[in-house]
């Protein structure tokens, strides 16, 4: 393996080796490695993810996109919150 390919893959390695992703944008939310879908509506949405529960408040929300791992919440995102119990 060439010096480029093995920085690449430690690079890799370095940004994906995590027990969760929460990306933001502008009309959306990406979330890796949630666990349970907690409680859905248009104005809320509850993860639970490994340690925490995370809570994103807003409007029109809804799920655009999901998977066992991950998904996309799209909509007007108003607040995203962290809820340790």
């Amino acid at each position: 393996m060439g010096d480029n390919m093995k920085f690449s893959k430690a690079l890799s390695d370095f940004l994906y080796d995590k027990n969760y992703f929460i990306t933001i944008f502008e009309d959306k939310i990406h979330i890796y490695r949630y666990f349970e879908l907690i409680r859905l509506s248009e104005i809320e949405i509850v993860l639970l993810l490994e340690s925490f529960k995370l809570k994103i408040e807003g409007n029109n929300l809804v799920i655009s996109q999901m998977n066992n791992e991950e998904l996309i919440i799209q909509g007007t995102i108003s607040s995203v919150g962290m809820i340790y119990e």
